[in-house]
């Protein structure tokens, strides 16, 4: 939880259209985190980016990025990235 800066909230609920919970960025957090469990050798994200903003994207591509340079390879495959975004990737 700490890896993906979700341990603030690891007691709130993630909530749904009817009961607000966790925000966008960190609900998107938890979804890759919860794909990584597995330590998979590759992993390939589609469109991890859609729907954040830039501070968000930035945030979770950083934290996937960082999570591959010590775990294994990951392929991220995101859609209408702005330039910071991109900058994050190798």
């Amino acid at each position: 939880m700490r890896g993906f800066q979700l341990h603030h909230v690891r007691h709130v609920l993630i909530g749904d259209r009817s009961q607000r919970g966790i925000s966008g960025g960190e609900q998107r957090r938890v979804s890759v985190a919860l794909g990584l469990l597995a330590k998979p050798g590759v992993v390939c994200l589609d469109e991890p980016t859609t729907g954040l903003d830039s501070h968000n994207a930035v945030q979770l591509l950083s934290l996937v990025h960082k999570w591959a340079n010590t775990s294994g390879a990951v392929e991220v495959l995101p859609v209408q990235v702005r330039w910071k975004v991109v900058v994050v990737q190798d």
